[in-house]
């Protein structure tokens, strides 16, 4: 079973290490990895690591902009890369990725993020 991640840094565990050791680009390198496995029949996957905030590989609610991480430590917060993302849009991101492996509507082009502004 093919596994895909969101990306990867140290920087939650080691700060001043690289913030972006394997790039997010805000959802973009775990959208393509899900559908580069699928033409090579691929029928699942595991989308890791739902809890690694250490690695920075967090599906899970995680801070949306620096303001949300805690004072105490060196958090990576989804707008380190200049992105404006939703705290749970790795989860809505992986939510898609499993809509279309199992062969619900939708389309195979990246999805726009949606608002922060939507949390409700």
């Amino acid at each position: 079973m093919p596994v895909v991640f969101p990306g990867f840094s140290w920087a939650n565990l080691k700060p001043g290490t690289q913030p972006d050791r394997i790039p997010c680009n805000g959802g973009r390198f775990l959208w393509t990895q899900a559908w580069n496995v699928r033409p090579v029949g691929a029928r699942m996957l595991k989308i890791a690591m739902f809890d690694e905030v250490n690695e920075s590989t967090a599906v899970f609610k995680v801070a949306a902009k620096r303001q949300d991480a805690p004072d105490q430590g060196c958090w990576l917060p989804l707008d380190a890369a200049g992105e404006d993302l939703r705290s749970d849009w790795y989860l809505k991101l992986s939510s898609e990725i499993t809509k279309r492996f199992r062969g619900e509507p939708g389309s195979l082009v990246f999805p726009l993020p949606f608002p922060a502004r939507c949390l409700g």
